[in-house]
């Protein structure tokens, strides 16, 4: 004789089925539904929007640069205009093409030549109105600028009130020359140029170093430049 008992489990099961029917597509929907958010908020996922916030960071971090170099330049460009206005100088502005190759020479090739008025001689300034070289070579479209601690750059100076001499670039920078053992030298005291056809001096920077040489002839000047490093600021040439 054939047990045809059905197990309490068995028609548990069944009702189950039964009263969850009409829910199948309710209760498929919402398994896929917590299917696909475990995924995109998987390990991956977070990779990805770690990615993406590192990339809108660094564009932050760009744009408040290009924000400060902006400003920068915006004050460079104040203090030539001030520096214009106070003296009525006559200024060009230089914007730097080139370098010299070599590891040792202070050399630049600037845009303006023969074709904006310039000659062989003239003096560069930056934006505050230090010197920073003198032109040479002055082709038709651009020109040579020699800068103030060049082996080649050379130019008659003044120590203070009245002493004199010749300011020369060299691999240990700036240096004077020639000034007489009997003058007053003394830290700190400005050293300029005085041009004719200019009515304002032009300051190069202050004395750091002076000892009399071997002979005691001369006086022996390390200089310490206040144009500081000419390649990150403004350059401007005076006619």
């Amino acid at each position: 004789m054939i047990n045809t008992k059905i197990p309490k489990y068995t028609i548990v099961a069944l009702l189950l089925i039964i009263c969850t029917l009409p829910f199948r597509n309710f209760i498929e929907g919402a398994f896929l539904f917590f299917s696909r958010r475990l995924i995109v908020t998987g390990p991956y996922s977070y990779q990805l929007k770690f990615q993406e916030a590192k990339r809108q960071n660094l564009g932050l971090i760009m744009q408040i640069r290009r924000l400060r170099y902006l400003q920068t330049e915006n004050e460079r460009l104040r203090k030539a205009l001030q520096f214009k206005e106070a003296h009525a100088a006559d200024l060009i502005e230089a914007n730097i093409i080139s370098f010299n190759p070599s590891s040792w020479r202070r050399i630049v090739n600037v845009d303006i030549g023969k074709r904006a008025g310039v000659k062989d001689g003239l003096l560069a300034v930056n934006e505050e109105g230090y010197f920073v070289g003198k032109l040479g070579e002055v082709r038709n479209s651009y020109s040579r600028l020699i800068l103030a601690d060049d082996v080649d750059c050379s130019i008659p100076v003044f120590i203070g009130e009245s002493s004199y001499g010749l300011l020369k670039g060299g691999l240990k920078g700036a240096k004077v020359f020639y000034v007489e053992a009997e003058d007053k030298i003394e830290m700190g005291q400005k050293v300029w140029i005085k041009l004719s056809s200019l009515s304002f001096p032009i300051y190069v920077g202050r004395v750091i170093k002076a000892s009399k040489d071997s002979e005691g002839l001369f006086w022996d000047i390390n200089v310490e430049l206040s144009a500081g490093n000419p390649l990150l600021g403004e350059i401007f040439i005076l006619k």
